[in-house]
């Protein structure tokens, strides 16, 4: 019987430093609380490969753009808040020891483990304000610069 799909129920989120861009790495630290991330979808410029005998116009797949940014959303707590600052300043000592560092973020579903999504980043300098309004939870946008697009692999259990 064919599985009808997969809930996000359970997702879990995780980080870690590297100075590859290639291997993912062996461990991860668990992110608690998202409330929600963005997708990354990867648009391709369109080359021009037209030549003057061509009467519609020929085109080869170009350079792929992720858009440069990725916004992953927390509830916010203290705990979250601590989490948050040690993931930046992890990545900030390690930048100063590596220039080549990155922060790999896994998208882990315990459900499938086989193909969690990676995505390679800078997390933002400073956690920003969260949004406040009545009767509302209290949310934060974290926006991470895409340094690269690594895709779909093997899951590491967030811990």
């Amino acid at each position: 019987m064919a599985v009808p799909g997969l809930s996000t129920v359970g997702i879990l989120f995780g980080y870690a430093n590297s100075s590859s861009l290639a291997t993912i790495p062996g461990s991860f630290t668990k992110l608690t609380r998202v409330n929600s991330a963005d997708g990354v979808s990867i648009n391709y410029d369109q080359i021009d490969a037209s030549a003057l005998e061509d009467t519609i116009s020929k085109y080869v797949q170009g350079r792929g753009d992720t858009g440069g940014s990725w916004t992953v959303t927390f509830n916010w707590t203290p705990a979250v808040a601590t989490e948050l600052t040690t993931m930046i300043s992890s990545y900030t000592t390690a930048k100063g020891l590596d220039s080549d560092n990155v922060l790999w973020i896994e998208v882990y579903d315990p459900k499938d483990t086989t193909n969690a999504y990676f995505i390679c980043t800078q997390p933002p300098a400073t956690i920003p304000m969260s949004d406040i309004g009545q009767n509302e939870l209290r949310t934060v946008e974290m926006d991470f610069t895409v340094v690269s697009y690594y895709g779909i692999g093997a899951g590491v259990a967030p811990t």
